[in-house]
């Protein structure tokens, strides 16, 4: 078995590989609450591994979602945390795979279960002040954990016999990619990134029938939902931050889930002039769960960070202790503090280019002028010459020369000689 650190080292997809594969029985986990990208690259690492007749259970620190049991090849390979056998498996267990989370908080109760494990992480987001230990593969420069784990993948070289398990692999990992760029729209999209999604289709991910699955249908209670959170939408005073709140009452009357929500924090992120969204709900155990949202210069990471969250420069999340307006004000006051910051970076910016700026004007000024008085240096230097040649082609109209010109012309009448004479 491959050894993994207990201290973090940097790690490619190549050695991320040969660690995935040395490990006798493997726990994938991720971030509390996961999402599309956390879940699908759980899906494809799982049908991989069990391919590979790899031991592998995914337990997660809150329920699996049902909107995203489509993408299990193997139903069964999910483990609640709190069932006994989530203990059991992880004492067994050689391995443990953090996907999606850079650090301990992240993955809530699991944590205590794979302590003693040596781990893996795989993960794009920047590092917290928490970070875990073990080899970390991570790539802040892709859209989606998923993108990482198709080049862990790719190193596999599936071939033959195999190659049926790639279109289960492709489409989990298509949908990691959809759910982490918004259906393609954030700004994390790049070229590389439709390379990613182009490559997953070649691989048997049908792009139609997972943006369905996905986006394309939603249980009614979402709806209802959303009627009732919107009616708590405000807007600052400035207009530039916007809140809106899922009334808990209705959460529970209509028997939502946290995939329910998805989306919602994009209504108020959707006002013209808004530069930070955020959505607050209530957790089970009453806690204040907020969402940040930034259309600007904020960097929301940062903020979330602080408080014992993370995620993205323009998508970040962070649970809060003590009730909602509190969480809220709270909040809401550092996202101010963080605009303030931002247009103070903003003011010095642009007073710096203004100042580049106008030495560059100066610099171009005194090139200009340099360039015109070596025009007028020359043209001088040219007038001079053009004079003295004058003067001389003057000089010498006027001053005929002392000596008869030489003439090679007979003169006639010859005069004859006089000497005898």
């Amino acid at each position: 078995m491959t050894k993994v650190p207990r201290v973090e080292r940097p790690v490619g997809p190549a050695e991320a590989l040969d660690v995935l594969l040395s490990a006798a029985g493997v726990v994938l986990t991720t971030h509390i609450n996961a999402d599309g990208d956390a879940i699908g690259s759980q899906a494809a690492l799982a049908t991989f591994l069990n391919r590979r007749l790899r031991s592998v259970a995914i337990i997660n620190p809150t329920p699996f979602p049902d909107a995203y049991r489509f993408l299990l090849h193997n139903p069964d390979v999910v483990v609640p945390v709190s069932h006994e056998v989530a203990a059991s498996y992880a004492k067994s267990s050689t391995l443990a795979v953090i996907v999606d989370a850079g650090q301990v908080p992240r993955i809530g109760r699991v944590n205590k279960l794979v302590r003693h494990l040596p781990k893996l992480v795989i993960d794009h987001h920047p590092p917290g002040p928490r970070p875990f230990q073990g080899m970390v593969y991570r790539d802040e420069s892709l859209p989606a954990t998923g993108s990482m784990i198709l080049h862990i993948l790719e190193h596999a070289r599936i071939r033959g016999s195999e190659r049926e398990v790639w279109p289960p692999i492709a489409s989990a990992l298509y949908v990691a990619l959809l759910a982490d760029t918004g259906g393609f729209r954030f700004a994390n999209v790049d070229a590389a990134c439709f390379r990613t999604a182009a490559r997953l289709v070649e691989l048997g991910a049908d792009p139609e029938a997972l943006h369905q699955a996905v986006y394309g249908r939603f249980p009614r209670r979402r709806f209802d939902l959303l009627r009732e959170a919107l009616a708590t939408l405000q807007l600052h005073p400035d207009g530039r931050i916007a809140w809106m709140t899922v009334p808990k009452g209705a959460f529970d009357r209509l028997d939502a889930t946290v995939n329910d929500l998805e989306g919602f924090v994009d209504v108020p992120r959707s006002i013209d002039g808004v530069e930070v969204a955020m959505l607050f709900r209530t957790t089970a155990d009453g806690k204040t769960k907020a969402s940040l949202r930034a259309n600007g210069e904020v960097d929301v990471n940062q903020v979330a960070t602080a408080l014992g969250g993370g995620g993205h420069p323009r998508a970040a999340g962070v649970v809060l202790e003590g009730d909602r307006s509190e969480a809220t004000a709270h909040l809401l006051a550092r996202i101010e503090e963080a605009l303030a910051l931002a247009d103070a970076a903003a003011e010095a910016a642009a007073a710096a280019q203004a100042k580049e700026d106008e030495e560059a004007a100066r610099d171009r000024a005194a090139h200009a002028r340099a360039a015109q008085d070596r025009v007028a240096h020359d043209q001088v230097a040219h007038d001079r010459v053009a004079q003295a040649q004058a003067v001389h082609d003057e000089a010498d109209e006027e001053s005929p020369s002392s000596e008869p010109p030489r003439s090679n012309v007979l003169r006639w009448p010859i005069q004859p000689s006089t000497e005898d004479e």
